[in-house]
């Protein structure tokens, strides 16, 4: 599990291992543009991730979100949100899921 004080810079080397990774579960992470930008391009090289789970996506941006959702063969995008987020910011992750072509699963806690 990687949280927001994780150095997302020191991912890639973390994840430079001879065996796949198909699953990616962040906790508090909120895909703004720095953020994702960094983890967009920490995973690029890892062709065998399918699913990305983001648990209480607090602050997004467009530009973040379509960063992660456009990585190779990403398959499902789940965002776990807490009933603080705003309807409109749901709306935002819908909308862009679609625009991508990525399987949204969405759930609110």
């Amino acid at each position: 599990m990687i949280t927001k004080d994780y150095k997302l810079g020191q991912m890639g080397p973390a994840l430079a291992a001879p065996y796949g990774l198909e699953t990616l579960v962040l906790h508090s992470f909120s895909p703004i543009d720095t953020y994702a930008t960094q983890l967009a391009l920490a995973l690029k090289s890892h062709a065998s991730l399918r699913h990305l789970h983001v648990m209480y996506l607090g602050e997004a941006s467009a530009q973040g979100l379509r960063m992660l959702m456009a990585l190779p063969n990403l398959q499902t995008f789940h965002v776990c949100l807490s009933s603080s987020v705003a309807k409109p910011q749901e709306k935002l992750v819908e909308s862009i899921a679609q625009e991508m072509g990525v399987d949204l699963e969405l759930t609110r806690w």
